[in-house]
């Protein structure tokens, strides 16, 4: 399992604290619209306990602070040896993340890195699933580039943190790719961002 968050960090690691305690029996959930509701279920028991702190502390700092708590969360995970991608929003509601949309997005940046995604996959995969990991991380790598240099206010940037579900065998793990291999792959960016900048000489006189 490999989760991802967005929004108020100290809630996010409470959240997965959670989570990371009650997965063995998660683990044994056969039916996966089950296993969306019981780790809403466990996502909410958090969520549910800021909320009402921020009711009991609205009436001493005024209106305003459940913005401060919003959260989302990114969940990968093997589910009867399919890999699943799940995603909640703040209130702990759910969507699977599937081949026939493939791509999805967390946080401030999201606005920026949707529309991005979309061309990217419309333009390498013919509105299909990137065939290969190493083809679904230079569209993630591409685009999180691509957000943190337009607008690094947004608080995108710095070293990219990336994990992977790999099977080796019969067993699954979250890889996290290190710094080196990243680093190579995101070479292939000025190289590709080349090739589109030459077509300018078709469009000047």
């Amino acid at each position: 399992m490999s989760l991802a968050g967005a929004g108020a960090v100290g809630l996010n690691q409470l959240i997965e604290q959670r989570i990371s305690s009650n997965w063995t029996s998660l683990g044994d959930v056969e039916n996966l619209a089950d296993l969306r509701g019981l780790i809403s279920e466990l996502m909410w028991t958090e969520v549910g306990s800021a909320l009402e702190r921020v009711r009991d502390a609205d009436g001493v700092f005024g209106t305003g602070l459940a913005e401060a708590i919003r959260c989302n969360l990114m969940i990968a995970l093997p589910h009867r040896d399919t890999p699943t991608l799940l995603v909640y929003d703040e209130v702990a509601n759910s969507i699977e993340v599937t081949f026939e949309a493939p791509f999805f997005s967390l946080g401030s940046g999201g606005f920026q890195a949707d529309p991005f995604l979309a061309f990217v996959k419309r333009i390498f995969w013919d509105d299909a699933a990137p065939k290969t990991i190493a083809a679904g991380l230079f569209c993630v790598l591409w685009t999180l580039d691509h957000v943190s240099r337009v607008n690094a206010g947004l608080g995108v940037g710095g070293r990219p943190n990336v994990a992977v579900l790999r099977r080796n065998d019969s067993t699954w793990t979250a890889e996290r790719l290190n710094d080196d291999y990243l680093f190579e792959q995101m070479q292939a960016i000025p190289v590709v961002e080349d090739r589109l900048r030459s077509f300018r000489d078709r469009l000047e006189p």
